[in-house]
């Protein structure tokens, strides 16, 4: 299992620093106000839409990965690295400052400006155009295996930045306030997830079961294949029973294991 990192206060704040318009190659280009609709951000100069504008379907995964968020802090780590960049010359869609990325956690829910609400969903692994723009080596300083093992105390963490699913859309505007509303579970982040046996799955929410008194974690869970149960059946097991330890003739190995 990964290592956990130590937990910090529910709430954390910032501020829209830039909002950005994606254009085929990077960097994008800064806009003063935007409407964030669940899947795309849209303004008076154009449609951002990843899912349409590379015309690959699937290749951002549509509303799972709507916005994608960075820290000005992290790219004034990068300038001090010797690294030419600045707020959206690494693709996101909005740049923050003020949020502390290495206490963002998968599963955060934030609530941007007064209308708009996101929950983060998975890291942002840095991709070829922003190897060929600024050189392999910024992959390196901005990624690692802990990174891409949701290990929240590499030192790495939050420098790739995050996807966001939108929740309530609405208006966007350059220095909207930023709050975290609730913060994800450390445990179990979103993603695929190798079961002992061999399949895999895709977490999707930690749930609480009302018929327990507390209410008791949940995990759902969708399987990435087919089975005599039917083609990508979601299933549910408590937290506990999710992470427990199963015993094989090889030992003592996890039942489910996080693979990013």
């Amino acid at each position: 299992m990964r290592k956990k990192g130590k937990k910090e206060k529910c709430t954390m704040n910032g501020k829209i620093h830039q909002i950005n318009l994606e254009t085929r190659d990077i960097p994008t280009y800064p806009i003063e106000r935007a409407f964030v609709s669940l899947e795309q951000v849209i303004s008076d100069n154009g449609v951002h839409d990843k899912l349409h504008l590379h015309r690959k379907p699937g290749n951002h995964e549509g509303s799972q990965q709507a916005l994608c968020l960075y820290s000005l802090e992290c790219l004034k780590r990068l300038q001090n690295e010797g690294f030419p960049v600045s707020p959206g010359t690494l693709g996101e869609n909005v740049t923050t400052e003020g949020l502390d990325y290495h206490a963002v956690r998968i599963g955060d829910i934030y609530q941007l400006g007064p209308k708009v609400r996101v929950r983060i969903n998975k890291i942002r692994t840095p991709c070829q155009r922003i190897a060929d723009a600024y050189g392999e080596e910024i992959i390196t300083a901005m990624f690692d295996g802990r990174v891409k093992r949701c290990d929240y105390t590499s030192p790495k963490w939050g420098m790739t930045g995050f996807y966001a699913e939108v929740f309530r859309q609405g208006m966007l505007q350059r220095g909207d306030d930023i709050e975290r509303l609730s913060e994800g579970d450390p445990d179990i982040p979103f993603g695929k997830w190798r079961h002992f046996k061999g399949g895999e799955y895709d977490v999707l929410e930690v749930a609480l079961d009302s018929e327990k008194n507390p209410p008791e974690q949940i995990v759902v869970y969708r399987a990435r294949g087919n089975s005599h149960y039917g083609p990508h059946r979601v299933w549910t097991r408590s937290k506990q029973n999710f992470l427990e330890m199963m015993q094989t003739p090889q030992g003592k190995v996890p039942r489910f294991t996080f693979e990013g």
